[in-house]
C-alpha cells in the first residue's frame, strides 16, 4: 500500500529531488517503481534508467528556460524593457510560471538592467547559487556549472574587458 501511495504522489510531481528521494525510499524497502510522471510526461525510472531520467529532468528544465527566455523577450519587445519578475509574464504572455524540474519551484530570475536579466535553474546540486555559472568551462557542457544558467551574449563592456585582459603583448613595441 505504501508503494501505491508513493507512486500516486510521484504522478503529480514537478521535482527531481523529491522523486529521487521517494524512489530511493522505495528501493530501500525492496520495492521497485517502473515509471513516474514529471510535469505531464511519463518516464521510466528503473535502476538502469535512473540516469536517463535525470537527463530527462535536465532536458525538461532546459525547455522551461527556453520558454521563459522567449517570454522575457516578448515582454521586452512589448514594453521596452525586461520584466521586473517572472510573475509579470503571467497571464499575458505565459499561462503559468516556468518550472525548475530539479526542485519543483519556478525558475529563478533577476532583472540586472533595463534590457538585461539572469535566468537560471538550481541544477543538479539542488542549491540556488544565485545564477552562478562557475564551473562552466568551454571544454564542458554549459549546464555543468553550479546552476543551470540561460547564457546571454556578452555586453560590449565585457567584450572589451576580456580583449584587454587577453591581448597579446607585442615585444617589438616596447
Amino acid at each position: 500500500m505504501r508503494e501505491l501511495a508513493i507512486t500516486k504522489e510521484l504522478s503529480t510531481n514537478k521535482s527531481f529531488l523529491s522523486v529521487s528521494n521517494q524512489v530511493a525510499s522505495l528501493e530501500a524497502d525492496g520495492k521497485q517503481v517502473s515509471s513516474v510522471y514529471l510535469g505531464c510526461k511519463m518516464y521510466n525510472v528503473s535502476a538502469l534508467a535512473f540516469s536517463q531520467f535525470k537527463r530527462a529532468v535536465q532536458a525538461e528544465t532546459k525547455v522551461q528556460l527556453l520558454v521563459a527566455a522567449i517570454a522575457i523577450k516578448r515582454y521586452q519587445l512589448k514594453y521596452g524593457e525586461t520584466p521586473p519578475s517572472l510573475t509579470a509574464l503571467v497571464p499575458d504572455i505565459l499561462t503559468e510560471l516556468p518550472i525548475d524540474y530539479f526542485d519543483g519551484k519556478p525558475l529563478r530570475y533577476k532583472k540586472t538592467g533595463a534590457n538585461e536579466f539572469r535566468l537560471w535553474s538550481v541544477g543538479e546540486n539542488f542549491r540556488d547559487d544565485g545564477g552562478n555559472a562557475d564551473g562552466y568551462d568551454t571544454r564542458r557542457r554549459w549546464e555543468q556549472g553550479d546552476d543551470l544558467v540561460w547564457l546571454q551574449p556578452a555586453t560590449p563592456e565585457e567584450v572589451s574587458a576580456y580583449l584587454d585582459a587577453h591581448r597579446p603583448v607585442n615585444p617589438i613595441s616596447k
